[in-house]
């Protein structure tokens, strides 16, 4: 498997289970939020995710160093 597609590989699914999850938040029933986020957290907040997703984002001229994260 090439570099590309071996970074593909988390920055697609990574997003596909904060999907799930979030679906699941959003349906009706009593939820934990601040759990909710933990869980959303953990998936998208990988290390493999956010190194796979930089590589595709240099790899393609995406990357905006402009845009800060807030803290």
């Amino acid at each position: 498997m090439n570099n590309l597609a071996s970074d593909q590989i988390p920055a697609i699914s990574a997003p596909r289970a904060a999907q799930i999850l979030r679906s699941k938040y959003v349906k009706p029933g009593s939820h934990d939020s601040k759990r909710t986020v933990q869980r959303l957290l953990e998936v998208l907040d990988r290390d493999d995710v956010v190194s796979a997703e930089d590589r595709l984002e240099d790899g393609m001229g995406l990357r905006d160093d402009t845009v800060a994260a807030d803290d």
